[in-house]
């Protein structure tokens, strides 16, 4: 019975513990204990900086690495390595998994394949006994496991390189890892360069794709161009400790080298392998990099948090050591994105990323300089820093690890590898940064973080984390960040997630979540909550704190009491877990020691507990009058100037006349960024009216903006107007204002040409003669003079068409004369006013038509000095070199020779008077992109050109972004000077994926007074000449041009006016011989006229009536000839200019008169001067 009741209770007390598990008592941490454990962590935080003042982990990876190295050292053949490497190798044994494999931790956890195959790699090519314990169970576990075919493509490599597995690059990953080398010929910003691949797989495998043109030994001599651009790419990108990146890229790398010249690359890899060898353990293992930036920003933040002062020496030297470390180059060039950021460490200048640049941040604006000029330069590497965050937000409003991220992303899910989006743990870290640089939650850029973060957030209310374990990671970080920008903490959103992570708090008061298992397809990792962790205790504690402490008080009361439990007597923490992610999981064994000091020091502050740093810290206090004197430096002084620093005005605004009255308002974007709310407007400045405002919704990178403006100068001739710009850029309202004096030309309401003047001269001489010839005339006399002229046809014909023929011949002439007039100059305005062209090049247009010859010598080479050197000249505002090339061009299967122009995008855009047709004009980092001239898209190939087009220039593929109008002016090509119609435009940074020079075959230049162009050009001269003496070149500018072609169309006009002066002659010796002789017929009735008495008047009028109406009707069909004339020439010419009608009538009729006129009326007079009786005989 006893027994009985005994078992009952038992029972009875298990199902009452299942229902009710004993849990921590929630009693509040008294205020020694708490200070005593924050004293103890402080002071071991301490111990562990360096004498250079850095923190500096050593972290614990899976045998990957380890095997890495050995596999690397052994391929390479470096001497003296047999002690390392057999140290290693005995590591690696002795770390075996009992189920025969390697795993992802350095000891225990679920066995790789991949890991397990290369380890297996490393220790038979170093000579482990193929028939040891351990090589048979790993090889039976390899073999279970889908053997060599189921491992990752680096495993595969590795093993190829000993002829242990053929074409690794045969894999479905292959254009991720094996990519094509003639993607380095593109610019970083196109879509299919090694940039639009993640930091950590471009540096690996632009090596790989080496590694595998050498292990294929196909055709290397055809590519040798690429292989060239790959080994300078690789010796660019080893940083200054020897390293690529990481383990990993370093041993592809070196590799890689070796396979190009093993002797060329020896330093460089000797280089290579001195850093794998400082960062291996004594015990053989092999670490993957180390983490000196990121360990030093929390350690300092920590120990800020733990009352350490602001301006104690040792935080100070941390904080010069960490400003060292700032990206001061790469950039661009070499990692898609501008200097400014920190890495990871001190020596990766190529990869800064967000996360370290937040860290960093947040410790440096917690600290204070006692010198002025310290100060400065770290809040001035603040402000750069600032700068780089908000560059590099991405367009969903969050930020990623190492790259901008505009494409597509799985929200609430875990990021794939092979990407780098947004991820909710460096999102909140970098709105803590911002928090300290002043931003709160009413700024742009935070506003749209936070539509970022409450997409990321999956259905339970957590965030998922990218740089630790996992969703304790992300969603602490999130959390934090939107507390500290002042976020409301009450939003539904931000409870469900602290309501989750009270959910996942364990029975012993912590928080832990450890590795479940890895995603080989994706390469990420997934978790599950496990045993409890310092760290991640202290990531639940220090969210739950900023949302509301005093709700969730038990909570963290008992997160606290966990932590200093189980802290060690000599005030750190430790644990066997692996809680931080990156690529594959590690383990920082600093993370338990600066995380639960913060998180100690956070529940000290709320609780309104001051702790006393004890003296035996060593730490130098500052004193009240230092904190003073810095708390008047101006924090915006130091914004502006690093504002200045980092580039020189991110809207460049230009103002420039470009006629009468007339002027051009030019806005440019000269960064990268998109430019929002631009909005521009022009003040007089006289009376401050608004003239104009334009506002523009954006302004993308490197876009130009142009407006034009005309002034009024009745009242005024200057005028002083200020031009003030506003606009957003990386979420920060910027203002600039610029102030010119225009000066105004009187204009005349009535502006008459050459042509018109002489029109209306001889339509008022036209009117003159009508006047004298029709005044007192009767319609009898008129039909009497039509009479008489039919008396004889036959010879009024013949005179007519002698009269048309003449005036035909004079008024075409001339009419045509002027059209070629109108088109040259019309021709050369097309090739723009104010440039001048620099040629190499001896160019002598002679004045004898139509002949052009160019004479070439000891020509100038035109490259860079000689840009330089156009530059620093006076009225020069813009210089664009120009590379030309010819090739043959393929679209759609059709094949041209074409000629190319590579230009300098910049500078082209500013000067050039092309106008795009259709697309877009190209812009910087555009790649292998062109505009194509009106010729080349309509008439090169049977299919036009349209934008988007792929052709085909030489052997690459280029894309067609757009193409410009067909341009008046002249066409062809003279040497150098090729007419744009027949030109494919590409960028100059694409010169040398198709031609190998070093120089250039133009230089256009942009002048900045029009005006001053002849002056400018001078001085080109005179500077060139002193600087390159004994050098052939010439320059050529529109008005030079112009005022050659006037004197060979003086010459010209010349020619033809003898023409026409010779036709009239002729003409006019045939009216006279018609008015002889019709004066001799009528003599006769003259006479008789004479006698009866008819005043001399009316007889003279008769005749010259005669000759009037002869002359009208010939100088009628006289227009009709000459305009048939010229418009026979001008089509036959392919002169597209309309002729000038009211010239050629008004010309004809007054010809015509002229004509009849002056060779009639000297017979007519010198009859009737004769007595009646003379004339009747």
């Amino acid at each position: 019975m006893f027994k009985k009741v005994v078992s009952i209770s038992l029972i009875i007390i298990f199902i009452l513990l299942l229902a009710n598990p004993v849990t921590v008592n929630a009693v509040s941490v008294t205020e020694e204990q708490l200070e005593d454990s924050i004293v103890k962590a402080g002071n071991y935080l301490m111990s562990l900086q360096t004498e250079r003042g850095l923190w500096q982990a050593g972290i614990r990876i899976n045998p990957r690495e380890t095997a890495y190295f050995m596999v690397t050292a052994k391929y390479l053949q470096i001497k003296d390595m047999e002690k390392d490497l057999q140290t290693s190798a005995t590591w690696l044994l002795e770390h075996i998994n009992e189920d025969g494999g390697w795993g992802f931790f350095d000891e225990g956890g679920k066995s790789d394949v991949s890991i397990t195959a290369i380890v297996r790699l490393a220790l038979i090519v170093n000579g482990v006994y193929d028939g040891c314990e351990e090589l048979k169970r790993s090889a039976v576990f390899v073999e279970n496991n889908g053997g060599l075919k189921n491992t990752d493509i680096f495993c595969k490599t590795f093993y190829s390189l000993f002829d242990l597995y053929e074409e690794p690059w045969v894999s479905p990953q292959s254009e991720i890892f094996f990519p094509d080398l003639s993607i380095l010929y593109l610019d970083n910003t196109d879509e299919h360069s090694p940039y639009s691949s993640m930091a950590w797989g471009r540096e690996a495998g632009i090596a790989m794709s080496v590694i595998k043109e050498y292990q294929k030994r196909e055709n290397l001599h055809i590519k040798a161009q690429e292989l060239n651009l790959a080994e300078q790419w690789m010796v660019s990108h080893q940083l200054e400790d020897g390293c690529w990146y990481t383990l990993l890229g370093t041993c592809l790398n070196m590799i890689a080298l070796y396979e190009i010249d093993s002797v060329k690359h020896a330093p460089r890899i000797s280089k290579g392998m001195a850093w794998i060898n400082s960062n291996r353990d004594p015990d053989g293992y092999q670490k993957r990099f180390v983490l000196s930036v990121w360990d030093t920003s929390f350690a300092i933040s920590a120990l800020r948090k733990s009352n350490i002062d602001s301006s104690a020496e040792s935080l100070l030297k941390a904080a010069t050591w960490i400003m060292n470390a700032q990206t001061q180059g790469g950039g661009y060039n070499w990692s898609n994105v501008p200097s400014g950021g920190w890495s990871y460490n001190e020596y990766n200048i190529l990869y800064p990323d967000n996360d370290d640049t937040a860290l960093v941040i947040t410790a440096l604006n917690d600290l204070r300089f006692t010198s002025y000029s310290t100060e400065y330069r770290k809040r001035m590497a603040i402000e750069k820093g600032k700068e780089w965050l908000l560059y590099m937000q991405n367009d969903d409003g969050g930020w990623g690890t190492f790259e901008r991220f505009d494409g597509d992303k799985d929200y609430k899910d875990p990021t794939e590898s092979t990407e780098d989006p947004s991820v909710a743990d460096i999102t909140g870290h970098v709105l803590t940064a911002l928090a300290s640089c002043g931003y709160t939650v009413d700024n742009k850029v935070i506003q749209k973080c936070i539509e970022y973060i409450k997409k990321d957030q999956n259905d339970q209310g957590a965030w998922y984390g990218r740089w630790g374990l996992c969703y304790l990671y992300g969603t602490s970080c999130i959390l934090q960040g939107l507390s500290d920008i002042g976020y409301d903490m009450t939003d539904e959103f931000v409870v469900k997630a602290a309501d989750w992570i009270i959910a996942q708090q364990n029975n012993d008061g912590g928080w832990g979540e450890h590795f479940a298992w890895w995603s080989e397809k994706n390469g990420i990792t997934f978790t599950e909550m496990g045993p409890s962790t310092p760290e991640q205790t202290a990531w639940a504690i220090m969210a739950l704190m900023k949302v509301d402490s005093d709700k969730y008080m038990k909570q963290i009361e008992q997160g606290v009491q966990y932590l200093i439990q189980n802290q060690e007597e000599y005030g750190g923490w430790e644990h066997p877990y692996y809680t931080v992610l990156g690529l594959n999981p590690y383990k920082n064994p600093y993370y338990p020691h600066y995380f639960s000091l913060a998180a100690l020091s956070d529940y000290a502050k709320i609780k309104g507990i001051d702790i006393n740093t004890p003296a035996e810290n060593g730490e130098i206090r500052t004193d009240w009058e230092t904190y003073l004197m810095i708390d008047k430096f101006s924090y915006e002084d130091v914004a502006e100037d690093a504002m200045s620093s980092i580039k020189k005005g991110v809207l460049n605004i230009d103002f420039e006349e470009i006629g009468i009255n007339r002027f051009l308002l030019g806005l440019y974007n000269d960064s990268k960024d998109e430019l929002e709310d631009v909005i521009v407007t022009v003040y007089d400045e006289s009376n401050n009216d608004i003239i104009v405002t334009y506002d523009f919704n954006t302004l993308k990178g490197e876009e130009r903006i142009s407006k034009s403006l005309s002034f009024s100068s009745e009242k005024e001739n200057k005028k002083n107007i200020k031009i003030v710009s506003t606009y957003t850029a990386r979420g920060e309202e910027r203002k600039i204002s610029d102030s010119y004096q225009v000066s105004l030309i009187k204009e005349s309401n009535v502006n008459f040409s050459t042509s018109t003047i002489i029109i209306i001269a001889i339509i008022v001489l036209l009117c003159i003669c009508s006047f004298v010839i029709f005044k007192n005339t009767n319609k009898q006399l008129i039909k009497f003079a039509f009479k008489n002229l039919g008396r004889n046809r036959t010879r009024t014909i013949l005179t007519f068409i002698g009269i048309v023929i003449g005036i035909s011949a004079t008024a075409g002439s001339i009419s045509l004369g002027h059209a070629f007039d109108q088109k040259l100059r019309k021709d050369f305005e097309s090739f723009g006013a104010g440039r001048i062209i620099v040629l190499p090049e001896k160019v002598d247009i002679s004045v004898s038509p139509p002949a052009q010859t160019f004479e070439k010598s000891a020509s100038l080479r035109l490259d860079d000095d000689v840009v330089d050197e156009l530059k620093k000249i006076e009225n020069v505002k813009s210089v664009c070199p120009v590379m030309n090339y010819e090739t043959t061009v393929t679209f759609k299967g059709e094949s041209t020779n074409c000629f190319i122009q590579f230009v300098e995008l910049d500078t082209f855009n500013q000067m050039t008077p092309l106008k795009i047709d259709k697309g877009s004009v190209l812009e910087k980092g555009d790649g292998l992109t062109a505009n194509v001239g009106y010729d080349i898209s309509t008439k090169a190939f049977s299919d036009t050109i349209e934008v988007g087009d792929t052709l085909k220039i030489g052997n690459l593929e280029v894309n067609t972004k757009g193409v410009f109008q067909e341009t008046d002016g002249m066409s062809g090509r003279i040497e150098s000077i090729v007419t744009p119609n027949i030109v494919i435009y590409l960028p100059l940074e694409m010169a040398n994926k198709f031609v190998s020079k070093d120089y250039y075959d133009v230089i256009e230049v942009k002048v900045i007074d029009k005006n001053e162009t002849k002056a400018t050009d001078e001085k080109i001269n005179n500077i060139l000449k002193d600087k390159y003496p004994n050098r052939i070149f010439s320059t050529v500018y529109t008005e030079k041009l112009q005022s050659t072609v006037s004197e060979i169309l003086y010459q010209f006009d010349l020619i033809i006016s003898f023409i026409g002066v010779f036709c009239l002659l002729v003409s006019g010796i045939g009216i006279m011989n018609m008015v002889i002789v019709n004066i001799t017929e009528r003599r006769q009735e003259i006479g008789i006229m004479m006698a009866v008495g008819a005043p001399y008047k009316i007889i003279i009028k008769t005749l010259i009536l005669e000759l009037a109406c002869l002359g009208i009707m010939g100088g009628i069909a006289g227009f009709v000839g000459g305009l048939l004339v010229v418009l026979i020439t001008q089509y036959i010419a392919q002169i597209l200019t309309v002729p000038n009608f009211a010239f050629i009538l008004s010309l004809s009729l007054f010809l015509g008169l002229a004509i009849v006129l002056f060779f009639g009326v000297v017979p007519i007079k010198k009859t009737l001067k004769k007595e009646p009786i003379e004339v009747l005989r």
